[in-house]
Parts: C-alpha cells; structure tokens; sequence
C-alpha cells in the first residue's frame, strides 16, 4: 500500500510539473501615457524709480583679478535690478 500511495503520488507530482511546462506563458503589457502641459504666463513687474537716487561706496581687498571681475559683474547685475542705487566699488590697494 505504501508503494501504491508512494507511486501516485510521484505520478501526480510528474504530470503536474508537465501541465505547468505546458501552460503558454502570459505577458503582461503596461502602456504609461505622459501628459504634458504648457501653459504661458506673463509676469508684469512695476519698478517705481524715486526722485532721489542712493549712492553706496562698497571697498574692500580684491585676492586676484579674477575675484575682482566677479565682483564688478555682481555689481553690475545690481544697478541693472535696482536703478535708484549706485554703488561704487573702490578697491583698497596695498597690503592688509
């Protein structure tokens, strides 16, 4: 009986082995779909310019001219962003 029971079973497990090799395989396809959006927005910005203009004196030891050229182009970059300050840039020169 032992044989018998041992038997099946090892046939059973054989021909379940052999209907799962049979199975087709399912693939499974995912499709994203990217939506963009563009939308134009124009930004109006008001500067009101005073009468009176503010002049800065700005100094300081410069390292090498490369630091320098940075520095004025920074400056440079304000006055355009902000036209009622002047800021003047006066290197010191000399040791420290």
């Amino acid at each position: 009986m032992k044989k018998t029971t041992l038997l099946l079973i090892s046939l059973l497990t054989a021909f379940a082995v052999l209907v799962a090799a049979c199975q087709p395989k399912t693939v499974t396809v995912t499709k994203e779909v990217e939506k963009v959006v563009t939308q134009e927005v124009v930004v109006t910005k008001e500067v009101e310019v005073p009468a009176e203009r503010v002049e800065i004196r700005l100094s300081g030891w410069a390292a090498n001219p490369q630091e320098t050229a940075l520095l004025e182009s920074l400056l440079y970059r304000f006055s355009v962003e902000n036209p009622d300050i002047v800021v003047k840039y006066e290197p010191i020169t000399g040791d420290y």
